[in-house]
């Protein structure tokens, strides 16, 4: 294979060296530190958080459980169309935007 084209190379433009952070550009990230201390606590917070849901979420299991065995769970039917509807919509908004 040859090569014909001998076109020179185009130089490349310089770029400017960046400037030093001035203090109110530094002032203005200043609070977007985070200390271990503070992560360490976040920590802590998640986890009751999860550990409070987990158990309201379990005990709405075990209600529910029973009210199924028991043959009173009376979900609304009105309710259950609702949802279908909703996810049927956001399916088919994401099914759009996908093809776009």
């Amino acid at each position: 294979m040859k090569i014909s084209d001998t076109t020179p190379p185009v130089p490349v433009a310089t770029s400017t060296p960046a400037k030093p952070a001035t203090q109110a550009a530094v002032a203005e990230f200043a609070g977007d530190k985070v200390s271990q201390a503070q992560s360490q606590q976040f920590a802590q917070v998640v986890a009751v958080a999860q550990q409070t849901q987990g158990a309201a979420r379990s005990a709405r299991l075990q209600d529910l459980t029973t009210a199924v065995r028991n043959g009173t769970y009376k979900p609304d039917p009105g309710q259950i169309a609702d949802s279908i509807l909703d996810d049927a919509e956001v399916d088919a908004r994401l099914q759009a935007m996908l093809q776009k």
